[in-house]
């Protein structure tokens, strides 16, 4: 039988104070240089970090290239975050006068003015921004979907005729991305619907679209939508994602594959996590990747596993594979070494506690197999287990760099092997 060892995966967790330390570093390096100090100050507000240390850059490389409209507007935005509201409107003024079509200026004066309890003011700034750009989201969101005094349905009937008389196609998608939050997933089609037939072209509208067609099971619309976009050269790895799902929920699952591996070949994947999400697809769909149909027992409201998960042998206790109280997602890399070289085997698992005899809580097993038992010195098997969120586990073997089959089933199959087994 298999018998199991590894080691979890170690990851480095900064608190915020080590993490801010690093990034006064990363500034401290970058100073002199006005296009070095507005990037790290554009990553800073992008995500929602360190403002401060976005101030601190900008007010730099406004000293260095005071006519920069870009680092105007981010300055701006930088103090309104720090809660330097009067700085921050004077900042702007600057800016609006270096790129009065700008629709951001006006959108980041506006959140400005609504801090500083100016409304009448802010709605005229935002009106202006939409005036610029109909299809500016965070304005339209401001103006609608954040907008106070008013309920859910004049809310949506204010931004449906906005978006029905400057014929916007991000109000109605804004508008269908509120009515799906809301469950009504048909009047969500309808409103996306209204977005594709202004603006099919548009990568956010047909990706909206196409997937709220695909969530409510009209797969074959979502093939016949993409279809023509994959010839013309779509670049978007999202539809062609779709699309092979799309054809895999008809039932064309070895033309899904097909397809998913015809995009990795020919699309450029700007995260590595993306291009990962195909080859995990298509280890799905090719019977690589097994998932068990049972979950595990968590801890109520949570993914912390109440016992821990140990590989069972001869029905006792072989390793443990993931310990009680860990969250998901979590890993486990098992290297394999086989007693006997064969064509396949199972690794059992049972939830158990590690002293109190209660009844152990049966994961049943999954059967690994399409490996070359020949080459197991030169490339052992290791299996990749995953505890997911939801309390799901699954089971990924490889031999070396190929991907190998795996299943599962509640109950192994049985073996009929030799005594020397």
């Amino acid at each position: 039988m298999a018998s199991p060892r590894g080691q979890r995966d170690e990851v480095r967790v900064f608190r915020p104070a080590e993490l801010r330390a690093e990034f006064a570093k990363d500034l401290a390096n970058l100073h002199g240089n006005a296009e070095r100090l507005r990037a790290f100050a554009g990553d800073m507000l992008h995500d929602g970090l360190f403002a401060d240390l976005a101030v601190e850059a900008l007010e730099e490389a406004v000293e260095l290239d005071p006519e920069n409209a870009e680092g105007l507007r981010n300055y701006g935005a930088a103090l309104r975050a720090c809660g330097r509201l009067d700085e921050a409107v004077e900042i702007l003024k600057r800016a609006s006068s270096r790129e009065p079509e700008n629709p951001w200026v006006y959108f980041h004066l506006a959140e400005v003015l609504i801090d500083q309890g100016h409304f009448a003011r802010a709605g005229s700034r935002l009106n202006h921004a939409l005036y610029l750009n109909p299809n500016h989201k965070p304005a339209l969101e401001l103006s609608f979907v954040r907008r106070t005094g008013c309920t859910g349905a004049e809310k949506e009937q204010a931004l449906l005729e906005f978006a029905r008389t400057r014929a916007s196609w991000r109000a109605f998608l804004i508008a269908a991305e509120q009515a799906w939050k809301s469950g009504n997933h048909e009047r969500a089609v309808r409103l996306a619907e209204e977005a594709n037939k202004i603006a099919p072209d548009e990568s956010d509208v047909f990706l909206t679209y196409t997937g709220m067609l695909a969530a409510v099971g009209e797969h074959e619309w979502v093939a016949a939508l993409t279809r023509p976009r994959l010839g013309k050269g779509e670049k978007n790895p999202r539809a062609w994602l779709n699309y092979a799902s799309a054809l895999d929920a008809m039932g064309l699952r070895e033309e899904a594959i097909q397809t998913l591996t015809r995009a990795l070949a020919e699309l450029s994947f700007e995260e590595s996590q993306e291009r990962s999400d195909f080859e995990n697809r298509i280890a799905h769909w090719s019977g690589c990747v097994a998932e068990a149909d049972v979950e595990m027992e968590t801890h109520p409201g949570t993914d912390a596993l109440r016992r821990s998960i140990f590989f069972v042998k001869n029905g006792a206790r072989n390793g443990k594979a993931f310990e009680t109280g860990m969250g998901a997602p979590n890993k486990r890399v098992v290297e394999i070494r086989l007693e006997k070289p064969r064509g396949e085997f199972d690794l059992l698992l049972e939830q158990q506690n590690a002293e109190e005899p209660f009844e152990p809580h049966n994961l049943g097993a999954f059967t690994v197999r399409g490996y070359d038992s020949s080459r197991l010195a030169e490339e052992p098997l290791k299996v990749v287990l995953l505890y997911l969120p939801g309390g799901k586990l699954q089971c990924a073997p490889w031999q070396g760099d190929r991907r190998v089959k795996a299943s599962w089933n509640l109950v192994p199959p049985p073996r009929h092997e030799s005594a020397e087994a």
